[in-house]
């Protein structure tokens, strides 16, 4: 770091500086003055430099400003999240931790809110820009990742730019307006020097885009990002011949952490390192040196809407969705302004008097009728004024249409009755109407990506795999085990061992045993995870990439919408499922989600005891059938000792009747 306070044309460091930023302002200039008027347009100042002239009314029909507040609420609602994907099997783990760092982050509602309005910057004026620092307020070892929207008039990128990505950039330049009380809490060595600065007005930079007012206290602040040369250690994979530029001295580190160094090489190679200067107040060079974040990437990522890489001029290379509508817009408040004008100027209604006729006119005078008294002419006579010519009524008209063919149509910014049978029809018909801004939305996508990558790099740079345990918690595989565990271990521990039965007693001595076992595997396995992980990390170019994950309340909402319908088509759709697309809390969620699980279980249970009463039914209808074949066997042998019986009994029924008969016969 370079502390010295100098004369502004004494450091030619700060005087080279400031030399490059005007030139950049000039290459510029017309770009920054679209960009302005973009905003200007967005926010109903549509009227520009135009002089107005006092009695003529300059009317602002603001039809702009609901195209792009539809588009930025689109971009809202169907935002996709980051979602890290492994190109190994071996490093899903690895990815799934990114993953969640990332969902954590995005999630936050002053992260969000960045990230949104860096994406309507791009959406009006045609570029945004993400600003990505390390914060160490609050954490002084690790620090914390700060995502922040950056005013875009407050960058100058090079001109001789091409590509979206920066690989082609190279310098940028950011400037602001800060507080003597920050600077000397941002750099306590040159707190006299800072303090004896001379007060500064915003626009001492530039005029354009700058406040003229205040200045009290304040300078301005000057910062370029460039890309300069070191040499480095590289990392050559021998197989696949792919390289990463390693820190100083971290050579012994990325050996450790690979399973096979032997196909590595380490070769010491001049790289690309980008480097910052920052001046106060064109007097003081406040650092001169490698980049504090990353020394690969730039803290600033763009976000482009419609980016032409073919066009030379940046006033058409780089647009947003304001340009295209500036013309129609400005017809619509013109011609608008002068039917108004026509309209007052002009007597629309009133009455024709005689001059010097007997009349009271405030009977006949009801608004904003008009008295013209006339010579020849009877004593009163009505009149009506000239009407609108009918070509300003039809070229009224085919503004209107002109609005929905270069933008979003008039019928997709509302919500159309379509009723239930047009459904699909209307679905189909909004996903072609996507297709207009889908070139804008795949380049927000392209910044988002950027960023993520830049995130994940700066996790891995400043960031001990402590704070990363903390930040990802009970998402961690074996912790829900883990403390499900620990639970019962405490019963076990809080609950006397039976006294009077040995056996129950080894039983419960064995079980506390085996929780602690299993406490104990899987603490060892948690502290394997995490081991692996911290060892890979220097790994993560070659392991992982970027996706979209869709987790907004639109796709959720369709997703459900989906799964009602397949439901009501009398398909069976799991409870859990539908509830995962729900938009609720994450506590309902998990709630519910356990009373659903213990409702599966009391089920089971339920299901299994009626299976168990069913096997029991059966077993004692066949020991039945058993009993039932063992008294038929008995009661057939005692029917037939009945029959046998019953023979005998009849045989000597009948002798005894026919002696009886022959005795009957014979007296």
């Amino acid at each position: 770091m370079v502390e010295r306070m100098k004369a502004y044309g004494e450091d030619v460091s700060i005087k080279d500086m400031y030399a490059e930023w005007n030139d950049d302002l000039a290459h510029l200039s017309l770009l920054r003055n679209e960009m302005k008027e973009d905003d200007d347009f967005y926010l109903g100042n549509q009227w520009g430099s135009v002089k107005k002239k006092k009695g003529k009314p300059y009317l602002a029909i603001n039809l702009i400003k609901k195209r792009v507040d539809w588009v930025s609420g689109f971009h809202r609602q169907n935002r996709n999240g980051m979602k890290t994907y492994p190109h190994e099997g071996s490093d899903d783990f690895r990815s799934d931790v990114y993953t969640q760092l990332l969902q954590l982050m995005y999630s936050s509602r002053p992260v969000s809110y960045q990230l949104d309005a860096t994406v309507d910057d791009a959406i009006k004026c045609g570029i945004g820009w993400f600003f990505v620092y390390m914060d160490y307020s609050r954490d002084i070892l690790n620090g914390d990742i700060v995502i922040r929207r950056e005013d875009p008039f407050r960058v100058l990128f090079d001109p001789y730019m091409n590509s979206p990505d920066l690989s082609d950039c190279s310098h940028i330049f950011r400037r602001a307006y800060l507080s003597k009380t920050e600077l000397k809490a941002m750099y306590p060595k040159l707190a006299k020097e800072i303090e004896g600065l001379p007060d500064q007005e915003e626009n001492a930079l530039e005029n354009m885009t700058a406040r003229s007012f205040g200045g009290k206290g304040r300078v301005n602040v000057l910062e370029k990002w460039y890309r300069g040369s070191e040499e480095r250690p590289f990392a050559i994979n021998l197989q696949t011949m792919e390289h990463t530029i390693l820190d100083k001295g971290g050579e012994q580190k990325f050996l450790e952490s690979l399973e096979n160094p032997e196909d590595y090489k380490i070769v010491n190679r001049r790289a690309n390192i980008i480097k910052m200067k920052r001046s106060i107040g064109d007097f003081i060079m406040a650092y001169d040196g490698v980049s504090p974040y990353l020394e690969d990437e730039y803290p600033l990522i763009p976000v482009m809407w419609t980016f032409d890489p073919t066009c030379p001029d940046w006033e058409w290379k780089l647009q947003g969705m304001v340009r295209p509508l500036r013309d129609i817009q400005l017809e619509k408040n013109k011609r608008r302004s002068q039917m108004m004008e026509f309209i007052l100027s002009k007597n629309i209604k009133g009455y024709k008097v005689k001059r010097g006729a007997n009349v009271d006119m405030k009977a006949f005078l009801t608004g904003d009728e008009q008295v013209v008294e006339m010579d020849d002419l009877n004593d009163i006579d009505q009149f009506d004024g000239p009407k609108i010519p009918d070509a300003y009524v039809m070229l009224e008209k085919e503004n209107n249409t002109d609005f929905d063919m270069v933008s979003i149509p008039s019928d997709m910014l509302g919500v159309p009755d379509t009723g239930q049978q047009a459904v699909g029809v209307a679905q189909l018909r909004e996903r072609a109407n996507y297709t207009q801004i889908q070139h804008g939305l795949d380049n927000i996508w392209l910044g988002y990506e950027m960023l993520s990558k830049h995130v994940i790099k700066l996790v891995n740079k400043h960031w001990d795999i402590a704070k990363i345990k903390n930040i990802v918690g009970e998402n961690t595989p074996h912790v829900k085990e883990l403390k499900e565990l620990e639970k019962q271990a405490i019963e076990i521990q809080s609950t006397p061992p039976p006294q009077d039965d040995p056996q129950a007693q080894a039983e419960f001595v064995q079980q506390g045993e085996q929780i602690m076992q299993q406490l104990q595997n899987l603490q060892q396995k948690i502290a394997e995870y995490w081991d692996d992980f911290d060892k890979g990390r220097a790994n993560i170019d070659w392991d992982v990439r970027f996706g979209d994950l869709q987790d907004t309340p639109s796709y959720r909402l369709a997703i459900l919408s989906t799964l009602n319908e397949w439901k009501h088509q009398g398909n069976y759709v799991p409870d859990k499922i539908a509830l995962k697309f729900m938009d609720i809390d994450k506590k309902s969620r998990e709630e519910w989600l356990e009373d659903l699980d213990g409702q599966a279980q009391s089920q089971q249970q339920s299901e299994q005891m009626a299976m168990q009463f069913e096997q029991m039914m059966e077993q004692m209808k066949a020991q039945v059938k058993i009993e039932v074949a063992k008294i038929a066997a008995q009661a057939q042998i005692g029917v037939a000792t009945i029959k046998a019986n019953d023979v005998y009994e009849s045989e000597l029924r009948i002798q005894r009747d026919n002696v009886n008969l022959g005795d009957n016969k014979m007296g």
